[in-house]
């Protein structure tokens, strides 16, 4: 006589099931890289993400369309900081898009005009208010 569960199903399937689910839960909570090896958080563009790690490499940016700093941030901790390392790419257009915010519509297009040297860390950095990229440091594009 086999043991069956109210519903019909066998103890073994309610076992496999459990394991699936923890299975996933274990996925999803572990730390990951985006697909070109930056951090979770340069993958999501969130504000403020990495800006106190390079406040002192951003608070000496200069605006390269009008003058002025990129970085509005007083110190490393300051909540405003606007300038973070991101994840991006060049378009097909020869355009770059850098992620600002989180989600699929969370790339902006960056003008010529915003655009700094390359990065030495090898990753993009980008300085942004409300939406319009002030300045935008790439990195080498991946092939």
């Amino acid at each position: 006589m086999a043991l069956r569960l109210r519903s019909g199903r066998s103890p073994r399937a309610l076992f496999a099931l459990i394991a699936l689910g923890v299975l996933v839960c274990v996925l999803v909570t572990q730390p990951t890289k985006a697909q070109d090896g930056s951090s979770v958080d340069d993958a999501l563009g969130m504000h403020g993400h990495g800006h106190a790690e390079n406040h002192n490499m951003y608070k000496d940016w200069a605006r390269p369309d009008v003058g002025g700093s990129c970085c509005n941030a007083q110190t490393p901790d300051d909540p405003t900081g606007d300038c973070r390392p991101t994840t991006a790419y060049l378009g097909d257009d020869g355009w770059w898009r850098a992620r600002i915010r989180p989600g699929p519509n969370g790339f902006a297009v960056v003008p010529p005009n915003k655009i700094l040297n390359r990065a030495g860390d090898g990753r993009c950095h980008v300085c942004e208010r409300n939406g319009s990229v002030l300045c935008f440091q790439p990195c080498d594009p991946k092939s």
